[in-house]
């Protein structure tokens, strides 16, 4: 994407709606910014089973269930590709981990393969997706961008896809000529394998012009289809970040919210008799709303916790504190009738992996570990029983581990990864 786009919440969020007409509507937004911008191709439906429940780009799919990936992923598609946008389903296939992938070399019986691994793959071409992308790990041996087995015998002679292929980014294809006989259709993003070594190929006898047609008339049939289909709106810089789209964006986040405690009903606030909030924590006034690698998106605002909870509660006082100093903190949560504690992650503890953590200390790859920092924790532990209006709310993308500390917040609620349009925030303010 070009430019500024709105922001949805991430996948997973939108996962724990289990709304697929929901994620229509996001699609069918995503797809008329693109179209917006000049685009025509959407690389962003990621449907991987997060096997690895610390995997750095679990917050790109939508759970751990085949069936629930399958109907999301194909809601998406279909919301996407109604904008004449071709939509790409990745990573194919049993692609789930990050700092890994290169090396990856994935193994299962036949049975757990398509049981488990593909079905979500196979829905998503049901409903007509227009590309397919393959993964860096390998599959059964052999580089998954040059699956026979995978691009050949199961996603064209089994699903009978019409569509066309294309390998993950830079390090996927090893072998040019093996890819396109296997029928990997394009090399992304650059001439590389397929530049080199093709023409020589095809001067030896390694590989024919069938091999070369066939690849290129599934990529200009797609191409053709869309570019000729008749549009359903027109598209102009209005669309992008437009009024409508915030609002599905911000349904999606409400909905997507997982309340995972609530003892005393603290939740929701009491509006007329919450009159001083405090929120605490590093990420309680932080701009994060996902990974920095290829699924970032670059909005021209965002909303923070604190900036939420100021246009939510417009009456109240909201104080803000980052919890380094405990005691300081402890000070303002005995003075509030309410406490937000916000904890988890950023792009650099879990994210897209692209480089040797020990030379990019600023990057994300699987996480590290399934709880919270200690800084977190020992915020949560420092304001227990001080205020009884106290939540813990936890950014994240998969699975966090809170048994250690869950006893000690009256209140839970996993936000995961938020993606929201801005609205003007006011009421009272201040850093304490």
């Amino acid at each position: 994407m070009a430019g500024t786009a709105t922001c949805f919440p991430v996948s997973m969020a939108r996962g724990a709606t289990f709304d697929p007409e929901l994620e229509v509507e996001i699609g069918r937004a995503i797809g008329a910014e693109i179209r917006a911008q000049g685009g025509n191709y959407y690389g962003g439906v990621c449907i991987n089973l997060p096997r690895n429940p610390r995997w750095g780009r679990a917050q790109e799919c939508y759970g751990e269930d085949p069936y629930h990936m399958g109907e999301m992923g194909a809601a998406l598609t279909r919301g996407v590709q109604s904008q004449n946008v071709m939509a790409c389903i990745k990573h194919f296939a049993m692609n789930s981990i990050e700092n890994a992938r290169f090396k990856a070399d994935v193994h299962a019986d036949k049975r757990t393969l398509h049981e488990v691994y593909l079905p979500h793959f196979k829905r998503c071409i049901e409903e007509g997706a227009a590309s397919v992308m393959g993964a860096y790990n390998k599959v059964y041996g052999e580089q998954a961008s040059e699956s026979k087995l995978l691009l050949r015998d199961i996603l064209r002679d089994k699903w009978g896809f019409e569509g066309f292929t294309l390998s993950d980014f830079l390090w996927a294809v090893k072998d040019g000529v093996k890819a396109v006989k296997a029928g990997m259709n394009i090399e992304m993003p650059c001439f590389c394998h397929y530049n080199d070594e093709l023409p020589k190929a095809l001067e030896e006898g390694r590989i024919g012009m069938e091999d070369l047609d066939e690849a290129v008339g599934y990529i200009l049939r797609t191409i053709f289809y869309y570019e000729t289909r008749k549009d359903p709106m027109e598209y102009n810089a209005d669309v992008l970040g437009c009024k409508e789209h915030i609002e599905v964006a911000r349904r999606a986040a409400e909905e997507s919210m997982v309340l995972l405690k609530n003892d005393g009903r603290v939740l929701p606030f009491d509006k007329k008799n919450t009159d001083k909030i405090l929120v605490l924590g590093v990420l309680g006034d932080t701009e994060n709303i996902g990974d920095h690698g290829s699924s970032r998106v670059h909005p021209s605002y965002t909303v923070t916790p604190l900036k939420g909870i100021m246009k939510k509660m417009p009456t109240a006082q909201v104080l803000y504190n980052d919890g380094s100093d405990l005691e300081r903190a402890r000070v303002l949560a005995a003075d509030a009738d309410a406490v937000v504690i916000v904890a988890g992650y950023i792009h650099s503890d879990e994210g897209e992996f692209l480089a040797d953590r020990s030379d990019i200390a600023d990057m994300g790859g699987d996480r590290q570990s399934m709880r919270l920092h200690q800084r977190d924790i020992d915020l949560i532990r420092g304001i227990k029983g001080i205020c009884k209006n106290t939540v813990v709310s936890i950014v994240g993308s998969s699975a966090i581990l809170i048994d250690e500390w869950v006893a000690d917040a009256p209140a839970v609620l996993f936000t995961f990864l938020q993606r929201n349009g801005r609205r003007k925030c006011t009421g009272r303010y201040s850093v304490r």
